[in-house]
């Protein structure tokens, strides 16, 4: 009988030995065939070529701290016939502003870097050997912001709700005012409340969606949500920040960077532009 044979044991034995031989088939047949590495996409930098330009000239590289605008900022600037004069290519990355090291200013990594001057001193002293002011921008407001009514700073206004923030911990309008002002205002949150985003972007879709009901910003969120919203003002003071260039520059690139980086007076942060030792540009 069949059965008898895979109840001896010999039968066990060719049954151990017959699933050995399938298991090392299937084996084989996935080693001989050839799969391709998957590339992953830098979801932090966007990046565009100069047209007309030597293709051995350095990229020029900005580091923002959002993501916001910075594809038409590049193009722009790639479209710039000042600087591609100098550069192959611009490429715009983002990262919170904590990762910046001091090794990445000693080693002037980057041709402009987005910062306030307190922290680029308390990264490296004398910062101001290697970089200098390009550009700043006045003062500005911080709301915090709801999709419903005016929000009111209560600790039973706040129960519940899920509240947005960034992970840069120097984010002045998205990570250290709001829990300032949570602070301030005795208010405390669960753990699950406060919702964290690596990116800008990321945290104004998540409002637009109602992920969260509650983040900080300033007036330009207004343009990035569609629907509307009511602020309760945190601040009118905000101290922006600015934008620093390396001294080892071509000088003649000035004027380009002052026009296209004007985007973020118009579109970010609706604040004014003092510009450093650039008066021949005309900035505004």
């Amino acid at each position: 009988m069949l059965w008898r044979l895979f109840t001896s044991r010999q039968g066990y034995q060719f049954s151990l030995w017959l699933l050995t031989l399938i298991a090392l088939s299937v084996m084989l047949s996935f080693v001989s065939q050839r799969v391709s590495p998957v590339n992953l996409s830098d979801y932090y930098h966007f990046q565009c070529d100069m047209r007309n330009t030597q293709s051995d000239n350095p990229r020029f590289r900005f580091l923002a701290v959002s993501s916001f605008n910075v594809d038409r900022i590049a193009q722009r600037l790639c479209q710039s016939p000042a600087m591609a004069k100098y550069y192959s290519g611009v490429t715009i990355s983002w990262k919170p502003r904590w990762l910046l090291s001091p090794t990445e200013v000693l080693s002037e990594n980057y041709d402009l870097i987005w910062s306030r001057e307190n922290a680029l001193r308390g990264l490296v002293p004398g910062y101001n050997h290697y970089y200098q002011l390009l550009m700043a921008f006045d003062n500005y407001k911080v709301y915090w912001f709801s999709k419903g009514p005016t929000p009111l700073l209560e600790q039973r206004y706040f129960d519940n709700k899920r509240v947005g923030i960034l992970t840069d911990r120097l984010s002045q309008t998205h990570h250290l005012l709001p829990l300032m002002s949570l602070k301030d205002a005795n208010i405390h949150l669960a753990d699950h409340q406060l919702i964290a985003f690596d990116d800008a972007r990321n945290l104004y879709q998540a409002f637009a969606k109602g992920e969260v009901d509650l983040i900080t910003g300033g007036d330009w969120l207004q343009r990035e949500v569609d629907a509307p919203i009511s602020g309760l003002l945190i601040s009118d003071k905000v101290n922006a920040a600015s934008l620093f260039i390396r001294k080892n520059h071509p000088q003649e690139i000035d004027c380009a960077l002052l026009d296209v980086l004007g985007m973020y007076q118009e579109t970010l942060l609706n604040t004014h532009i003092q510009s450093a030792n650039n008066s021949h540009c005309n900035a505004s």
